[in-house]
């Protein structure tokens, strides 16, 4: 065998090893956000020990081991996340080259919808309770609460009249 079809056959077999050596790139398929345990399920494919990024915090996130799989991973936030909308990023490969992004948002956070439609007319409120207008207005006019109003009005009338004439 020549030099040159040696070279050619170790170079073909490095390039073909590297090709099948290379695992899937992951994909991320569904997020659950466990906020009881502290943790997020990602559902997917893909993932052969790969790096989990949240967006806005630098370091890893935590992988368990024991329950996660190349289709299933469990990983423990950071503490205290605040509510608000995140990038999660799983990556693997030479510097996370093969990588699947999935926004995601914790808490209740956004714009203000829309004004809904007008909503139907309202069944007619209970009968309040029954009020003494006279015996009211007798109290706020400065007279006993069971005056009669008519008479004490026209005797008030009458004191302004004879007043004014003089």
């Amino acid at each position: 065998m020549s030099f040159t079809r040696l070279f050619i056959s170790v170079l073909f077999l490095l390039v073909s090893t590297n090709v099948l050596a290379k695992g899937e790139t992951p994909q991320i398929s569904e997020v659950l956000i466990d906020l009881d345990n502290n943790q997020l399920i990602i559902s997917g494919s893909g993932f052969d020990n790969p790096d989990i990024r949240l967006g806005g915090y630098p370091d890893l996130l935590t992988l368990d081991s024991e329950v996660s799989d190349a289709n299933f991973l469990v990983v423990d936030l950071p503490d205290a996340v605040d509510a608000g909308d995140y990038r999660l990023t799983v990556s693997q490969g030479k510097k996370g080259k093969d990588q699947d992004d999935y926004d995601l948002t914790f808490g209740a956070v956004g714009p203000q919808g829309e004004r809904g439609p007008k909503g139907d007319k309202g069944d007619p409120g209970a009968q309040g309770p029954a009020v003494d207008v006279l015996g009211t207005v007798c109290v706020a006019l400065g007279y006993a609460e069971n005056c009669d109003l008519n008479t004490e009005l026209n005797n008030t009338i009458a004191s302004m009249a004879r007043g004014i004439k003089g």
